[in-house]
């Protein structure tokens, strides 16, 4: 059977309307006035305005570490390193390549593929001027 204390405590809650937990009072916050509301809209400005100067001066700080960059083969192992080489040599390449052939030479390498093809292998005709 429960003891004193806790009927007590059930008493306390009891007519209330709402549940409340036991033994723990919640206290109601208190409405800000509209002062406080200037106050603290003054306060997050000039948070943020400091803010913002702190942003710039770490982009500042930032710049000037990025002159000091570090080579990043510096911690990579041998395999690495030649991976890292023949993936940029490879790269190189291929722009290489691709900047080398206008489109002009491209249609006309293929237009030659195709006249060296079979009849088997020709594409058909898609226009509708030669089905009259």
């Amino acid at each position: 059977m429960p003891s004193d204390d806790e009927t007590e405590v059930y008493k306390s809650s009891a007519g209330t309307g709402k549940l409340n937990l036991k033994g723990i009072n919640f206290k109601k916050k208190k409405k800000k006035s509209k002062k406080s509301k200037k106050r603290e809209l003054g306060r997050s400005i000039e948070i943020a305005a400091h803010e913002r100067s702190e942003a710039s001066d770490r982009r500042a700080a930032e710049s000037s570490e990025e002159e000091e960059h570090v080579d990043p083969t510096e911690f990579m192992t041998e395999a690495q390193k030649r991976y890292h080489k023949q993936m940029t040599e490879r790269a190189s390449d291929q722009a290489r390549q691709a900047t080398s052939e206008t489109h002009r030479h491209k249609v006309e390498k293929f237009n030659h593929l195709l006249s060296t093809l079979t009849e088997h292998n020709d594409i058909p005709r898609v226009s509708a001027a030669g089905n009259g």
